[in-house]
């Protein structure tokens, strides 16, 4: 049996989200930037089971188990690895290929259709005759060549089979051409005809960069403006943002995602300097764009257009948000422009200069429903309360819960006193007691210092390539430390930046390094000055490796002088009195 592909692998951990899988065996309850409950594999009573949304990873401070969302499954249902692939693939909606021989992965022949045709359609735009008014419509909205070619815009001739034809004659089966949503079959007599006519068309592409989809917009007024891949199994426009994989691809690191709605908003903001905008795809914002998010920022701003469809939107995603843990804000922008023309008008710098105006979601949203309930007469103020008060009791944390009911009662003009009393009566479930976990297990073997810097190293506050500046492997004593330095230094090195989870799997045949990692990646920080600890850790760490050096050379003085060998002697004693000298001598980060 053939192996399930990396890349098939790769698309359901980053379209499965494990708070959401390990839920349903745990009662967990955020705690700082993770979540705490009771270890579903050893009895306890006080909770020592941690679960990292943003790395992904499970650990139990109590027995020492951890792994990833595959492991999890593994060991709670008994599961083969395969067969935990191919249940995470059924809930993501991603088809997994049995690997019998002879069989072709049906995900990478429509990802290969759809990658050819993204080729095709993007070279008849530069250069086919026919695309002339699709090129000056580009030019007229100032689009560029150079945005043209980063995000592989192209068009689609008007005529019944052009697309297919290529295709054909690439050797690719018009039934499979079909089912990746490139064209549809004639309602009468047999054949197929293209789907996108006379169009300009937007490649959609996974995390990967690989096309799966594509929007096809009109050049004029007619309808629809825009035409859309039907969803296939390698696409579910729910779990795709658009321009998310040129995002995560950019060499600088984000605190926060911009989400706006279109397609030339994201690619507008692009061209004009702001490389953190992402676009859904035809439709609202889910729990899955979410758990994407989630992975790579904290915080997101939220450009609707400005009408009663964009307000709507902004009030579905409140529940979402809320569950998240996402900071999120609303951005209005002025004259009622959309991102695209108000980049295109004023520029980077006015646009990042609203992001500073944004509101939090929740105060939006109130300002929203008190506008939309009249509610300056009682019936008014009762319908925003009966709307928000659910809300808020979906937020764990009391100091936000006292926060926005003080808002409430601010902005109705009621009683707080009497507003608490009434979110008392309606909060669905408990709020958290707030009792303590049982905290993380002692490393009794491993070095103070050697778990600092593997713990730095995990959490991205050091990069391999600069580490590798100071210290090597061999500066570690513990066996586990050493063999993740070994395969740190062999395999990614060269990175400025660690991609945590294709470092962890590194180590998903080895129970004990995958535990380590996982408790090292999760325990919570004891210092408080966390540039200086890493500092001290590294010198540490080179001290000692100069200390070792010392007593290796010490022990062959005895056996030069029995030799009666003086150059030898009078050369060790020289590299001992180096190596005494250079002891107390630091390096700053």
């Amino acid at each position: 049996m053939k192996p399930i592909p990396e890349e098939t692998i790769v698309r359901i951990q980053e379209s499965s989200d494990i708070v959401h899988l390990i839920s349903g065996y745990v009662n967990l309850k955020k705690s700082g930037q993770n979540f705490q409950g009771l270890c579903p594999f050893h009895s306890e009573k006080t909770p020592s089971f941690s679960v990292s949304p943003s790395k992904q990873i499970f650990h139990c401070f109590g027995c020492g188990t951890g792994g990833n969302i595959f492991k999890f499954l593994m060991l709670k249902e008994g599961l083969s690895f395969p067969d935990a692939v191919k249940e995470l693939g059924k809930t993501a909606g991603i088809t997994v290929s049995s690997g019998g021989e002879g069989e072709q992965d049906s995900d990478r022949g429509l990802i290969h259709i759809n990658e050819t045709a993204r080729s095709y359609f993007h070279q008849v735009l530069l250069n086919d005759p026919d695309a002339g008014a699709a090129r000056d419509y580009l030019k007229k909205r100032g689009i560029s060549e150079e945005t043209i070619r980063k995000f592989s815009i192209g068009y689609s001739p008007n005529g019944w089979h052009h697309c297919l034809d290529f295709l054909e004659k690439k050797g690719l089966s018009p039934a499979e051409i079909e089912k990746a949503g490139l064209t549809r079959r004639r309602e009468s007599g047999e054949g197929y005809y293209d789907r996108f006519r006379g169009r300009l068309i937007f490649p959609v592409s996974n995390l990967q960069g690989k096309c799966v989809a594509f929007a096809g917009r009109v050049l004029d007024q007619s309808l629809p403006k825009y035409l859309n891949s039907p969803e296939s199994p390698v696409y579910q426009k729910g779990k795709i943002l658009y321009a998310l994989d040129k995002v995560k691809n950019e060499k600088e690191t984000f605190d926060f995602l911009i989400v706006v709605e279109g397609y030339f908003d994201a690619i507008r903001a692009a061209q004009g300097g702001v490389r953190n905008v992402v676009a859904t795809c035809g439709t609202a914002l889910t729990r899955y764009h979410l758990q994407l998010i989630r992975r790579m920022v904290r915080k997101v701003y939220l450009i609707f257009d400005p009408d009663p469809a964009g307000i709507n939107a902004a009030l579905r995603t409140v529940d979402l948000f809320i569950e998240s843990g996402i900071q999120a804000f609303v951005v209005v922008l002025p004259e009622g422009l959309d991102p695209d023309l108000f980049i295109h008008r004023y520029g980077k710098e006015t646009f990042d200069r609203s992001l500073e105006t944004a509101a939090p979601l929740f105060d939006f949203v109130l300002k929203q429903s008190i506008q939309k309930n009249a509610a300056s007469g009682i019936e008014g103020k009762l319908a925003v309360i009966k709307e928000l008060l659910p809300l808020v009791g979906r937020i764990s944390n009391r100091v936000e819960n006292s926060y926005y009911l003080n808002r409430i009662a601010g902005e109705l003009s009621v009683s707080e006193k009497d507003l608490w009393e009434e979110f008392q009566k309606i909060q669905i479930k408990e709020l958290p007691s707030g009792k303590k976990g049982a905290g993380p297990a002692p490393l009794e073997k491993l070095p103070l210092e050697e778990e600092y810097v593997i713990r730095f190293l995990l959490s991205g506050k050091i990069a391999p390539a600069r580490l590798f500046q100071y210290i090597e492997p061999s500066d570690f004593t513990d066996p586990g430390a050493r063999r993740i330095m070994e395969i740190l230094l062999q395999r990614h090195s060269a990175e400025a930046h660690l991609d945590f989870r294709k470092f962890f799997e590194n180590f998903s045949g080895d129970n004990a390094l995958t535990g380590l990692m996982t408790l090292l990646s999760l325990k919570e920080p004891d210092y408080d000055y966390p540039d200086q600890a890493l500092e001290e850790s590294l010198n540490k760490l080179i001290r000692n490796r100069k200390i070792r050096l010392r007593a290796e050379l010490e022990k062959k003085i005895p056996l030069a002088e029995q030799q009666k060998n003086h150059e030898q002697v009078a050369e060790i004693s020289r590299m001992i009195l180096k190596i005494q000298a250079d002891l107390n001598e630091r390096v700053k980060l």
